[in-house]
């Protein structure tokens, strides 16, 4: 999958894999170790968590449980991550180099704020029910996961690996999750505009006006 990162979706760059520097806030190494990271051309981080036949039943935590982890790195942590994955592959790039081809990968500006919102995909052999059902709820509530099913056959000696996209299918994406995503996006405004309107109403009576 490293070598045909186009499984992951068009245009994404695989960052790193085996992910697993990062630490708690006493300084102690956390154990969760994120299966593979990219970035696509608009910018977005793809968080991938890989399981070997049906995934577990809360496979989709520890996805968005990386996504929440990965959400707060910037340029220059994913850069050095990139080196470091390269470097792992017999590939010895600068720390500029790495920094320059991330920026060179995405069309247009860099945005932190895209970086905030990873997408997430989860590859397995089959999804039991429970995931399938949130994973729904969850894209409905606008965080972006994708389920992907993967199959394995030998074919005359050779093996043959067949990757399915079992969720968001084109046909929900146009008719059931986009719309889903407005209404989110729109709740989310509201929200965001009726906190305003009440920090805005306690600055005023705080200033006697």
């Amino acid at each position: 999958m490293i070598d045909n990162p186009q499984v992951l979706g068009e245009s994404v760059l695989v960052i790193t894999a085996e992910f697993d520097r990062w630490a708690d806030t006493d300084g102690v190494p956390a154990r969760n170790r994120l299966d593979v990271l990219g970035l696509d051309d608009t910018g977005r981080l793809v968080v991938v968590e890989l399981k070997r036949g049906t995934a577990d039943r809360d496979v989709h935590l520890q996805a968005i449980t990386y996504a929440a982890l990965v959400s707060r790195f910037d340029l220059d942590t994913l850069a050095q991550a990139y080196r470091d994955f390269l470097a792992g592959r017999g590939q010895a790039v600068e720390l500029d180099a790495c920094r320059q081809r991330l920026r060179d990968h995405v069309d247009g500006d860099w945005s932190p704020e895209l970086l905030q919102r990873p997408r997430q995909v989860i590859i397995a052999a089959d999804f039991p029910k429970q995931v399938t059902h949130t994973v729904v709820w969850l894209s409905e509530m606008n965080l972006d996961i994708d389920l992907v099913q993967v199959g394995l056959w030998k074919v005359e000696g050779h093996l043959v690996v067949g990757f399915t996209k079992l969720y968001p299918t084109p046909e929900v994406q146009e008719f059931t999750l986009a719309p889903a995503r407005v209404e989110a996006k729109a709740a989310a405004k509201k929200l965001e505009e009726r906190s305003r309107a009440r920090n805005a109403a306690h600055v005023l009576v705080a200033a006697g006006l």
